[in-house]
């Protein structure tokens, strides 16, 4: 798990909003991470920190390799 810092939350283009969340990576060192801002949980203002989890994924990931099996089965009949 890490913490990442809502800096701002900006409109783009499209009339969507784009959140800037900074990833401390060393001593005054942040990546930037752009994230969609309705993937924030509702009530995130900018100056809020947030705990982010990463988590393998094994049931999409099987999915996808169903899928992509069939459409490569699919191409080798053709």
């Amino acid at each position: 798990m890490t913490r990442v810092f809502v800096d701002r939350i900006e409109p783009t283009e499209t009339g969507a909003s784009l959140a800037v969340l900074l990833v401390p990576v060393g001593v005054g060192d942040y990546l930037q991470w752009l994230c969609p801002a309705e993937w924030l949980p509702e009530g995130v203002r900018e100056g809020d920190w947030l705990q982010i989890e990463f988590r393998p994924d094994a049931e999409t990931k099987q999915a996808i390799r169903e899928e992509i099996d069939a459409l490569l089965d699919e191409l080798m009949q053709e």
